[in-house]
């Protein structure tokens, strides 16, 4: 049986986007090396925990797999360029008369909207698309243009660039970016799930996202 069949919670992650294992070693000192390498003149110490987190076993919930795909590039032939025929003038069509009648206007979209409470006073962040949260965070090249956001962690348990939160057609997923004190997801009915570097999980809504010490509420509506 291979690896992603013992853990329900693994999914497979897009190409160039497997992070580096930290290598093992019983010195609690070392920091684990972060996926993201950061510019230089950038501060990147993070604070290791004192106590290991762990998670039950009888606490943890299936959540379902993430899969990512990213679309292949299109090849085009190398050959003599094409000069495009001009399109006509676009007529005008004649305008109608206006009607006395008024109609009904359709309702307007209300799709529930994926929100992320932070702690200490940040603003809260809707989810519009990929979100690279951390100390100092920086861009990943798959994610070019996700959103970064910066959380206050006086404590320095949260990496500089230390997880990715998106959403898709089933939901809002997080994955860890090989942070040094781990990426967790508590349910709301009581699963507590450890999101393993690389492998992205979604999070219900009303959960709870811990980066270190910094716990982020999910919320959807």
């Amino acid at each position: 049986m291979s690896e992603s069949e013992d853990n329900p919670f693994l999914i497979m992650p897009p190409p160039g986007f497997t992070p580096t294992p930290a290598a093992d070693t019983d010195d609690e000192s070392v920091e684990v090396t972060s996926l993201i390498t950061p510019p230089p003149g950038i501060e990147t110490g993070t604070f290791k925990m004192a106590q290991e987190r762990d998670v039950a076993d009888d606490k943890v919930v299936t959540l379902s797999p993430k899969t990512f795909t990213t679309p292949g590039g299109a090849v085009l032939p190398v050959g003599k360029p094409v000069v495009v025929a001009a399109a006509p003038e676009p007529v005008a069509p004649e305008p109608e008369p206006i009607s006395e009648e008024t109609h009904l206007a359709p309702p307007r979209s209300t799709a529930p909207k994926w929100r992320l409470v932070l702690p200490h006073g940040d603003a809260p962040v809707d989810v519009v698309g990929a979100v690279v949260i951390g100390r100092g965070p920086v861009t990943i090249p798959e994610y070019s243009t996700a959103q970064l956001v910066t959380a206050s962690d006086p404590s320095k348990s949260v990496s500089k660039t230390h997880a990715l939160l998106g959403i898709d057609a089933k939901g809002l997923w997080v994955a860890d970016l090989g942070s040094t004190n781990g990426t967790f997801v508590i349910t709301p009915t009581g699963g507590d799930v450890r999101v393993q570097p690389g492998a992205p999980v979604y999070v219900p809504p009303g959960s709870d996202v811990e980066l270190g010490q910094y716990v982020i509420t999910i919320e959807l509506g």
